[in-house]
Order: structure tokens, then sequence, then C-alpha cells
């Protein structure tokens, strides 16, 4: 049996295009997923979900806590209480290509942070373009922008080896800053060159609007990264903990602990 992808997935009014997004899971040519489905709007998706047949014993259901509080604060809510090796996050409007899951886990072999090419589609699904594609390769934090562009949280990564939190603080570029902590304990990722996630472009979208790039600089300048702290190994719902084996290393000189049988939750 293959290793489990946890996909994390925020929902913010996200009724009209939540049944299109789950299709696109079940559709995985890759079965070991699980869903976690944050509500971040008091809505029951469940019965969003129920309502055109859509039921899965690999769907999860949660709710962010409150009403509105952001996709970042929703996604952590889900990241304190999966356990499965890997993660992925998918927006409740975007979709994944049918092999993408089956092809980032090849890729998790051998490196613990996977991005690929995508997709941009209009609301209406019409192609608007493709970012990214190329040849498979290997990146660099200093070179993931260039080959990237706007793909920092369409990704799949190994908590086992590398995991943070996002900054509920921070307006934007909170999927830039999310990535950038993943690299601290990671210091290469896999580009997969091919498009296998749809992105879909939203015309009131803050990459839309005018002023875009002093508003992202503003925001960075105002909340820098602070410096990294300590990786805890941990299992599910952060109960207990585990010592560090002969020969590990502390997170916070750069360096991963491992447990036996835990994932990764950080603190950075």
């Amino acid at each position: 049996m293959g290793q489990t992808v946890a996909v994390v997935m925020p929902a913010w009014r996200a009724e009209n295009t939540i049944a299109q997004t789950v299709r696109s899971l079940l559709a995985q040519t890759y079965p070991h997923w699980e869903l976690w489905l944050i509500a971040d709007d008091g809505g029951d998706y469940r019965s969003v979900l129920a309502a055109v047949n859509i039921s899965d014993t690999r769907l999860r259901f949660l709710q962010s806590g409150g009403i509105g509080l952001g996709a970042s604060q929703a996604r952590n809510v889900a990241l304190e209480r999966i356990s499965a090796p890997y993660a992925a996050v998918l927006d409740a409007d975007d979709r994944f290509k049918p092999t993408k899951l089956e092809r980032a886990v090849e890729a998790l072999a051998e490196h613990a942070i996977v991005s690929c090419a995508l997709e941009v589609v209009s609301q209406e699904g019409r192609h608007l373009r493709n970012v990214g594609v190329s040849a498979n390769s290997p990146l660099t934090p200093g070179t993931h922008k260039w080959r990237n562009l706007s793909m920092d949280s369409m990704i799949v990564w190994d908590r086992r080896r590398t995991d943070s939190r996002y900054d509920p603080s921070l307006s934007n570029m909170t999927d830039l800053d999310f990535l950038l902590r993943l690299y601290r304990l990671s210091p290469t990722s896999m580009h997969l060159g091919a498009p296998l996630h749809d992105y879909v472009k939203h015309a009131g979208s803050m990459s839309e609007s005018a002023d875009v790039t002093t508003r992202m600089i503003r925001s960075k300048r105002q909340n820098p990264l602070p410096p990294p702290k300590r990786l805890l190994w941990t299992g599910r719902r952060r109960r207990g903990g585990c010592r560090a084996v002969p020969g590990s290393l502390d997170a916070s000189r750069g360096d991963i602990r491992s447990c036996k049988g835990r994932t990764a939750s950080a603190a950075v």
C-alpha cells in the first residue's frame, strides 16, 4: 500500500465550486489520499457534497473555529490534525489533473518538496495559459520563483522531512512564506514540468490588481520571516513527543530530528 497524501482544502462560500474540485480528487490515479476540508464559513460541506451524490470514506470535514478567519488559519487547523506522511494543498475552486498525486508521490522518493506546472483557467473553465511548463528539474529557493511564479502552495511535501504552518498574520504572500519555511529544512525541491494543476483565475483576485507589487512588498516588510525554531516530532493532535534518536540533529541548527513512526509538526 502506498503512503497516504493528506490534501488540505480550506473552504469559504465554495458551494458552487466544491463538487468539481472534490471530483478531481476522486478521479486521481493514485488512490491513497484523504481530503481534509475545513469550512471557514460555518458551512456544512458534507451535506453540500451529499446533495450531488458525492460521498467517500476518505473525506474528512472540519471547522476553522470561526467565520472568515482566512485560508491560513483554516489550513493550520488541518495541519495540526493530520497524521499522514505526505501533504498537499488544494483550494476549493481549483482542480488536480488525474495523475498529479501519482507523479508527485513518485518524485517524493528523492525530494521532500514537489511542485508542478499549472494550467490557468477562467472561472468559466476557459484555458488562459500554462505556467511553469519545462523539463522536470530540481529547484532551490533562489531558482524557485523563476520557474514556478505563482505556484507556491500548489505543492506536495513529505512531512517527515520538512513541515511548517501558515502565518495567519500575513495579509498576502502566505503561500510563498510557507514554502520558504519548508525550504529551510529541505534545501531543494523537484519541479514537475507538466501542468498537473488547474488554477482558476478570478477577476477580483489580488494578483489581478494594479498595485499588486507594492502591496506584496509592503506586507513582507511589515511581517518579516522570523528565525527558525525547533521542529517538533509528535503524533496526531500533538500528543506527547519523542526523544531524538541517536545521531539526530536539532532543527534549530538547520537540521531535522527524526522519530520512528511519527510525523513532523513544525513550530516555525
